[in-house]
């Protein structure tokens, strides 16, 4: 008997959060998910840069059929990367450890495969409204974000652009990067709306968190100055007085006050950044 290789691949890189690893390997499941004729093939993948054995514990005894591999330790970025190297199918499909994949995932991405595109993208949506300023989820409902959570694309192409890059500072913006080398490179991605990923509203880190994504963002900024309309300062500028009038005063009365400090917080903290790179070069 011939065995066959694993059409999709599935990464899903954790770190210390086997509760919620948990839910995403059942979402994922042969047996939850809705392939019509069992005609998909597809492995599992989890990589784990967590520094407990709770993770490898929960797949080995109630996930057998799923390959589990010690991380790199060195950031999502990295995990992901790693999670691609151990995969032996043709195309990755990239989702997280805090997502629920709908019961047709894969046979949405599966049914969508083409000649014509290497990159497709799924429909990331919220497990509910938003209820207070400070919390959010990655909501993707009309393409051309290309979020890390919802995504698959043919190995061949990933490994040609050599996967996320790893020496972004801080854990953010890796995938707008990814998404504009795809574009650079003259890739087209192909929106695929019945490939549904629910990601969980969560609270915002601290604002320490926010100041450090920002220089993942100055970094972001610098390997693709077309994506600012103005140059940095300016646009700091621009982005903290917009939010300031259309989301954070707005807010106040929406959600009853709720994050009102942290936003309106976050919204001077990128004025005066603004104001700084007006006098010195970032």
């Amino acid at each position: 008997m011939i065995k066959k290789e694993p059409v999709f691949s599935i990464i899903i890189p954790t770190c210390n959060r086997p509760d919620l690893l948990k839910k995403v390997l059942s979402c994922v499941s042969p047996e939850r998910q809705q392939i019509e004729g069992n005609l998909v093939e597809y492995e599992i993948i989890v990589t784990d840069d967590g520094d407990d054995k709770d993770s490898r514990t929960l797949v080995e005894k109630e996930f057998p059929h799923v390959t589990y591999a010690e991380g790199p330790q060195k950031g999502p970025a990295c995990n992901r990367n790693y999670g691609a190297s151990l995969a032996k199918g043709e195309w990755l499909l990239f989702t997280d450890d805090d997502c629920l994949p709908s019961e047709d995932w894969v046979a949405a991405y599966f049914g969508n495969v083409d000649a014509d595109h290497a990159v497709l993208e799924g429909k990331t949506i919220a497990d509910r409204p938003k209820r207070r300023l400070n919390e959010g989820a990655p909501i993707n409902e009309t393409g051309g974000l290309l979020w890390s959570c919802n995504f698959a694309i043919r190995k061949s192409t990933f490994q040609q652009l050599q996967g996320f890059d790893e020496s972004f500072p801080f854990a953010a913006m890796e995938d707008v990067d990814f998404r504009e080398r795809l574009v650079k490179a003259g890739h087209t991605t192909k929106f695929v709306d019945s490939a549904v990923v629910v990601h969980p509203m969560a609270p915002y880190k601290g604002l320490q968190n926010w100041k450090n994504s920002h220089q993942s963002w100055l970094y972001l900024m610098k390997k693709h100055p077309h994506l600012l309309n103005k140059n940095i300062p300016w646009s700091l500028l621009h982005s903290g007085v917009h939010s300031m009038l259309k989301r954070t005063f707005p807010g106040l009365f929406k959600y009853k006050g709720r994050g009102f400090i942290f936003s309106l917080t976050r919204d001077l903290f990128m004025i005066s950044l603004g104001i700084k790179y007006l006098f010195l070069n970032p």
